[in-house]
C-alpha cells in the first residue's frame, strides 16, 4: 500500500512539474470517425490533405488529377456527404484553386459529430 501510494505520488509530481515546465502533453483523440470516398473515378487523385478540428469542424482538399486541373469547375461537380445513417451532412465546397486554375476542391463540414462520412463527388450529367 505504501509502494503504491508512494509511486502516485511521484507520478503527480512528475506530471505538475512537466506542466510548470510548459510541456505539451499528448493529446489523445479516441472519438476519431471514418472517411469513405465515392469520387468520380479517374478525375481526382488517392492523395487527399484533411484535418479534424478540435472544435468539431471537418477541413479536407480533395485534389484534381493533373490533366483535369483548369478543365473542370466547381459547379460541373455534385458533392454530397453523408453520415453512417445515410443522412445528409452540412458542408460548404469551395473550389481550390490558384490563378484562376482549379486544382481541387476544399470542403469543409462545421460539425463532423461523431458518425462515420462517406464523401461522394461525381461529375453533373
Amino acid at each position: 500500500m505504501r509502494v503504491k501510494r508512494k509511486l502516485l505520488m511521484l507520478a503527480a509530481a512528475v506530471l505538475i512539474a512537466a506542466l510548470l515546465a510548459g510541456c505539451d502533453l499528448p493529446y489523445f483523440d479516441f472519438n476519431t470517425i471514418t472517411v469513405k470516398y465515392d469520387l468520380e473515378e479517374d478525375v481526382f487523385r488517392t492523395y487527399k490533405d484533411h484535418e479534424v478540428r478540435r472544435d468539431g469542424r471537418y477541413l479536407e482538399i480533395i485534389y484534381l488529377r493533373e490533366v483535369f486541373r483548369g478543365v473542370y469547375d466547381l459547379d460541373d461537380f455534385t458533392v454530397v456527404v453523408r453520415d453512417s445513417a445515410n443522412k445528409i451532412v452540412e458542408s460548404v465546397a469551395n473550389p481550390y484553386e490558384e490563378d484562376g486554375v482549379m486544382f481541387g476542391i476544399f470542403l469543409h463540414i462545421p460539425d463532423v459529430g461523431r458518425k462515420d462520412l462517406t464523401i461522394s463527388i461525381f461529375l453533373k450529367k
